[in-house]
């Protein structure tokens, strides 16, 4: 299932990428065409400018679920989310499969920068000097103040956000230039 409409030369790399593969008897395989099927939501430019999951946009797309629950039908099959969604849950309920992801609300936890914090603070995992679970600009300031005074030797300090991911949220200062009351090396 695509959210964006793929046109033939798209789909024909797509084909000719899953059907590189050779079987168990060392024939090439040639059964992409009928077993690959591309399949974009009906209802995919309904809502302009707002940034619906895939599983959203299918749950209101009837022709499109009508056409996955006759391609799936005596078969087995499942939903592998990107970012669990509980929109996810209701397709699942929908079409009558499982999904393989944890809980939304459990993703979520600990899918953020935080969350992984978490993690490794429970499992005792080194880390370098930091904090998380910050949600006020003056717990930020607070807390970076004590993190600086506490590691002297670290000269740039790494911000990132929670709601971000793919590296955007991030930021860094190097503090050598705020702090000239300290001799750095």
């Amino acid at each position: 299932i695509s959210p964006i409409d793929l046109d033939n030369d798209m789909q024909q790399y797509y084909q000719k990428l899953l059907g590189m593969g050779v079987t168990a008897e060392g024939s090439h395989m040639t059964e992409t065409d009928t077993k690959v099927k591309f399949i974009v939501p009906d209802h995919l430019d309904a809502f302009p400018g707002l940034n619906f999951c895939l599983s959203t946009i299918l749950l209101y797309s009837a022709q499109t679920l009508k056409r996955l629950k006759r391609l799936i039908a005596g078969k087995e099959a499942y939903i592998v989310p990107g970012l669990m969604h509980r929109d996810d849950m209701e397709l699942s309920e929908v079409l009558n499969v499982p999904v393989v992801a944890a809980e939304p609300d459990l993703v979520h936890l600990y899918s953020t920068k935080s969350g992984a914090k978490r993690i490794f603070a429970n499992a005792n995992v080194a880390v370098p000097p930091s904090e998380f679970d910050i949600y006020t600009e003056e717990q930020l300031f607070e807390l970076l103040a004590s993190l600086i005074a506490g590691n002297l030797g670290v000269t740039r300090w790494v911000f990132k956000i929670d709601s971000e991911f793919d590296g955007r949220g991030t930021a860094y200062c190097d503090i050598t230039g705020f702090l000239s009351c300290h001799k750095w090396h």
